[in-house]
């Protein structure tokens, strides 16, 4: 992955170079106002790069107004791309087509009509995926399995992931978050990583809002990429102060009928940083009487997970968070999330979309959402019923 970057930021300065001549040449500016129109295309990045290096050592307004404005620029650029490319390669068409049939060319749309109706377009986009990133959604997902006991109780687990509580999350959104899960009444409540986003400024404060939720069993976590970069140490701070317990590279058993394998996540890892699967030391050789779930950050399985564990928690893609990104994502993480996947061997997956954003607080086409999964034992056969009511011989 260490590609990724570079070749990003590079397609990003290409489209953000393309976008810009574009607007420029539609409202024919001359050279001082193209030099202008191009100081949000090199200060935006830039400050994106200085907030995230300096932004701790900025005033907390200061730092959050930047990391907004800059964090909302890329999906705007990206989207103003997704109108102008499609409508340039109309105009091409016509012109083209012109050679043979000269009406064609009365099709053609004017430069400045393109841009407006890009702009327009973009503006559309961006209303709606402000409203998204605070709708957050409540998926509830039903799995009845023979592992456990018929007399097994039920066990309703709510997974939490990609809050990304710092300078970037809305307060509101992350209330709204803690009132959902409240809701949900959980036996036991699960973080798949990526809690927090910074450590510094309302992060703390936000974070605590959770701290008046019990469940029965708990509330456990996992670190994932993004707790690493804010600091591991301050990371586990503020999930400890949510009252989340961290595993890190751990197991821990619920009863008798169930068990939690928390695995860091590469950035963050005890085992990850030895280059080792931590599912390979974590996971039991083989399926025992308890019903295994594992919380790991990223949505990457073993074959030891599909040997091994019963069911995966995963977060991380935020189901590409902004629209067309989720073509991106799918990618590199194949598995699609919103919904339990079965694999061969036993396992099933389910991923997340996160109930927060990362960068600009937008969603478009990827809600964000809390998960209520209920585990419960498959129910008596009929034959099992009569046998247990009314004995051998079907008397009573």
């Amino acid at each position: 992955m260490n590609w990724f970057l570079p070749v990003f930021l590079a397609c990003f300065l290409c489209v953000s170079a393309y976008v810009w001549a574009r607007m420029a040449s539609a409202f024919g500016l001359a050279c001082r106002g193209a030099i202008l129109l191009a100081q949000p295309f090199l200060l935006l990045p830039a400050g994106f790069v200085l907030v995230h290096m300096y932004g701790g050592r900025w005033p907390e307004s200061l730092a959050c107004a930047v990391e907004h404005a800059a964090g909302c620029w890329p999906a705007l650029i990206l989207w103003m791309l997704f109108f102008l490319l499609p409508l340039d390669l109309w105009n091409l068409l016509v012109r083209a087509s012109g050679c043979f049939c000269k009406p064609m060319t009365r099709l053609r749309l004017p430069p400045a009509t393109l841009a407006v109706i890009a702009l327009c377009g973009t503006v559309v986009f961006f209303t709606i995926a402000v409203n998204g990133a605070r709708r957050v959604t409540v998926n509830r997902v039903r799995i009845i399995t023979e592992r456990l006991g018929y007399d097994a109780p039920p066990l309703r687990i709510v997974l939490l992931s990609d809050l990304h509580i710092g300078r970037t999350s809305i307060p509101s959104t992350v209330r709204r978050v803690r009132d959902l899960v409240k809701e949900a009444k959980p036996d036991l409540l699960l973080c798949a990583g990526d809690f927090c986003d910074t450590a510094g400024g309302d992060a703390g404060r936000q974070a605590e809002l959770f701290r008046e939720i019990h469940p029965a069993f708990g509330k456990l976590a996992v670190l994932g990429n993004h707790e690493a970069y804010a600091g591991v140490e301050a990371s586990i701070k503020i999930l400890n102060g949510a009252g989340f317990r961290v595993l890190r590279d751990e197991t821990v058993p619920i009863r008798d009928d169930w068990a939690v394998t928390g695995a860091d996540d590469p950035a963050a890892g005890l085992l990850g940083e030895l280059g080792e699967r931590a599912d390979a030391w974590l996971l039991p050789k083989n399926r025992g009487r308890r019903y295994v779930i594992l919380l790991k950050h990223r949505p990457e399985v073993s074959e030891k997970a599909r040997s091994s564990a019963d069911l995966q928690l995963s977060g991380h893609t935020h189901g590409g968070q902004i629209f067309p990104f989720g073509w991106l994502v799918r990618r590199l993480y194949p598995f699609e999330e919103g919904r339990l996947l079965p694999f061969d061997g036993g396992l099933g997956l389910y991923i997340s979309r996160g109930a927060g954003t990362w960068g600009p607080p937008l969603r478009l086409a990827a809600p964000p959402e809390i998960t209520v999964i209920t585990i419960e034992p498959k129910s008596f056969p009929e034959a099992d019923k009569v046998a247990i009511e009314f004995g051998p011989g079907g008397r009573p």
